[in-house]
């Protein structure tokens, strides 16, 4: 008798959802547990269908394939891994419990942050886009609500949805980037790397290890 156990890969139903923490255009945001670490997660649900309808595969490449390559970027999300289900993609990441840049700013009277710790934010952000321009990425929503405060009080850039590369040539255009009704399943097997893709992410940790370097 096999008394291994049984292998498989990653799945929804590795996660206990604790609460809805964001929705956006193609999909919801979850602050998630994860059931075998029992670590708190950000997870963000993505309809395929619905980006297929819509024409945004190639978007969705794009905001992984840039999660991956600023991996190491102070200040940007750490994205821990992906994967997929007959219906959605999922992108886990790390959680950032202390909000949104807007939200702490509306804790202030006339939304008016005290200027050391605009100051302080400010800085943050800007060695964010330093790095990122230097990477050949334009961001290109950035905006106080895709701000989130990290653990350790840093700030992390999320949604790169609408992300692309300086250099035109890198944005290649997927087959299925026209909006149509009949997308086909297979489409994604051009989007790669959903089907169980660990990121390669940095244990909790050395994440805010790594963020409180940055902020020396």
């Amino acid at each position: 008798m096999n008394n291994q156990p049984a292998t498989h890969g990653t799945t929804w139903d590795d996660y206990s959802a604790l609460a809805i923490a964001g929705e956006g255009a193609y999909g919801t945001v979850y602050t998630a547990r994860c059931k075998q670490s029992n670590q708190t997660v950000a997870i963000k649900r993505v309809d395929q269908g619905l980006l297929l309808r819509v024409g945004k595969v190639g978007a969705a490449h794009r905001e992984k394939q840039i999660l991956a390559e600023i991996a190491e970027l102070p200040f940007a999300i750490r994205l821990k891994k992906t994967f997929k289900d007959d219906d959605h993609l999922y992108y886990v990441f790390e959680h950032c419990p202390h909000g949104t840049l807007a939200s702490l700013s509306a804790e202030f009277p006339a939304q008016r942050m005290p200027l050391d710790m605009a100051t302080y934010y400010t800085a943050q952000i800007g060695v964010f886009l330093s790095g990122l321009h230097a990477a050949g990425i334009l961001h290109r929503d950035l905006k106080p609500e895709n701000i989130l405060i990290g653990s350790s009080k840093h700030v992390k850039v999320i949604d790169f949805g609408d992300s692309k590369y300086i250099d035109d040539e890198k944005n290649i255009p997927f087959q299925s980037d026209e909006p149509s009704d009949e997308a086909e399943e297979e489409t994604w097997a051009e989007v790669g790397g959903y089907a169980e893709a660990d990121a390669g992410r940095m244990s909790d940790d050395e994440d805010e290890e790594e963020e409180k370097n940055a902020g020396d």
